[in-house]
């Protein structure tokens, strides 16, 4: 009897350790596929994040072969040139011509000024704009409202004033003084690349125009097919609760039907009126619209 018990007891031992040694693989077996399921959705949005850019990049590159040709360049308005869809994917692509935008280094201060005015007051427009010009020029002489480079150091900034020209917009998050809001205020309507910083108020923006309407130094017209045209071209690729992707390239086009010279190419955040736009238009298929331009 006493043989019978120890051996009964010794079963449900092994029982109890087969239990628990059952118990760890699937436990082990739970974390292993909770596990890969991450995987998995990391290499499917990766998938996705590559179709995106694909797309993306192929409406750029599309974008500016059309605009190799004089013609296409003629009479261009800023703004939206295109939307459609493309394997479940919807496309926008926009088109600014930079000789609508204040340039930076040329701007001798007063369409600068004059676009600040349309929303900061004259005290925070005048700081700005003379903290702007402080930075680009060469003198280590601070403007009334401006900083210098005594002034960088005792913000104990990352950064030093540059004191030359700007290389790009982006530059301005480096310009002491100037709060965030406002820099992104700006980028809208200002730029590095327009030859001449001579000013095309068919090609601005509304704001723009209401700054520089009255100034008289806006020329009307530029040749479509002047030496050093440039353009920023923008695609937004996405799929509604999936992946999207906004890219922006700077493009000079020096001579007719040449490659175009690029400048910039980055990415950039999706501007919000894409989502309020998917709610309220139809979309044509992109193959059957690839001749409108």
């Amino acid at each position: 009897m006493q043989g019978n018990e120890r051996w009964s007891h010794e079963r449900g031992a092994s029982l109890v350790s087969v239990l628990i040694l059952l118990a760890l693989l699937s436990g082990i077996t739970v974390v292993f596929l909770y596990a890969n399921r991450d995987h998995v959705q990391t290499a499917s949005n990766d998938v996705e994040l590559a179709k995106s850019r694909s797309i993306a990049t192929s409406a750029i590159d599309w974008t500016l072969f059309e605009l190799a040709s004089p013609e296409a360049r003629t009479g261009r308005q800023r703004g939206l040139v295109k939307s459609c869809t493309i394997d479940g994917w919807f496309v926008f692509i926009e088109l600014e011509d930079e000789a609508g935008k204040i340039d930076l280094n040329a701007d001798p201060g007063d369409q600068l000024l004059s676009l600040l005015l349309t929303s900061y007051s004259e005290p925070e427009a005048l700081s700005a704009r003379d903290r702007i010009l402080d930075f680009r020029d060469g003198d280590s002489d601070p403007r009334p409202y401006g900083a210098e480079a005594d002034d960088y150091d005792l913000e104990a900034l990352p950064f030093g004033i540059k004191n030359g020209l700007f290389s790009s917009i982006n530059d301005l998050d480096q310009v002491a003084g100037l709060p965030p809001e406002m820099v992104q205020s700006l980028l809208a309507d200002v730029t590095v690349h327009n030859r001449g910083g001579r000013m095309q108020l068919n090609q601005a923006s509304a704001r723009v125009q209401q700054a520089l309407s009255e100034t008289g130094n806006a020329n009307q017209t530029i040749p479509a097919a002047i030496t050093g045209r440039v353009f920023t071209v923008k695609a937004h690729v996405l799929k509604p609760s999936s992946s999207r992707i906004s890219l922006r390239v700077i493009a000079e086009f020096m001579t007719e039907n040449a490659h175009p010279i690029i400048h910039e190419w980055n990415t950039e955040r999706t501007p919000t009126w894409i989502d309020e736009t998917l709610e309220n238009e139809e979309f044509l298929p992109c193959i059957a619209s690839i001749g409108d331009f």
